[in-house]
């Protein structure tokens, strides 16, 4: 399993995760995680933390830092949900 370092991506590569992965099936999720329970969801959650840090930095790269705040702090929610393992 290797997660991406969402911090290292730009916002079109944060959305190419988010395209690719926010409907994942078990076995495509499996297949990337590796075999856990809650593969599918995990899955699901990252591309949420995708889209919204993809949201995030093209408002601050607009000057809007209020609304990229509230983009943010949805990323973090997502990324407190993650599992230990999942984290980077």
């Amino acid at each position: 399993m290797e997660i991406p370092n969402f911090d290292a991506m730009n916002s079109d590569e944060l959305r190419e995760f988010w395209a690719k992965w926010h409907r994942p099936t078990k076995k495509a999720a499996v297949e990337f995680l590796g075999v856990r329970k809650d593969a599918r969801s995990v899955m699901m959650n990252l591309a949420i933390y995708a889209i919204n840090k993809s949201c995030a930095v093209e408002l601050r790269l607009k000057g809007n830092v209020d609304g990229a705040t509230i983009y943010e702090h949805c990323s973090q929610l997502c990324y407190d949900k993650l599992p230990a393992d999942v984290r980077w």
